[in-house]
């Protein structure tokens, strides 16, 4: 698990964004397309600079997306059983992030195998 300071902001475009810690359960990211990760926020993008995951019953894949049935913004992430063997996938937060959603759009995943447990590291931000 990654450990978050109380308050973390970053800048991005001349914005103060406060970095968001969102438990997402394996009852949210259950196997199929466009599963809702995080909504999509008018005038804003989502960066994640980081996230952890698990699988609830088995190893999963899963493929970010900006929108439901939008543009990957991932290839196919493996994602160790924790049911079994107690493994995450870790990805640290990072000062630039791993990727954003287009303007306006929300973050979806499309979840194969098992369901994913999640801890997402997110800033929402205006493109200006």
């Amino acid at each position: 698990m990654i450990t978050v300071d109380p308050t973390r902001n970053f800048e991005i475009q001349g914005q103060v964004c406060t970095l968001v810690c969102a438990p997402i359960p394996s009852s949210t990211l259950t196997v199929g397309n466009n599963r809702t990760v995080v909504a999509g926020v008018t005038g804003k993008r989502i960066r994640v600079m980081g996230y952890d995951a698990q699988g609830d019953a088995g190893i999963s894949t899963i493929v970010f997306k900006s929108a439901s049935g939008g543009t990957a913004l991932t290839a196919a992430q493996y994602i160790p059983n924790g049911a079994t063997a107690g493994l995450r996938y870790e990805k640290a937060i990072v000062d630039s992030g791993y990727f954003e959603t287009l303007t306006d759009q929300g973050l979806f995943a499309d979840i194969t195998v098992a369901a994913v447990n999640l801890n997402l590291y997110y800033v929402i931000y205006k493109v200006v």
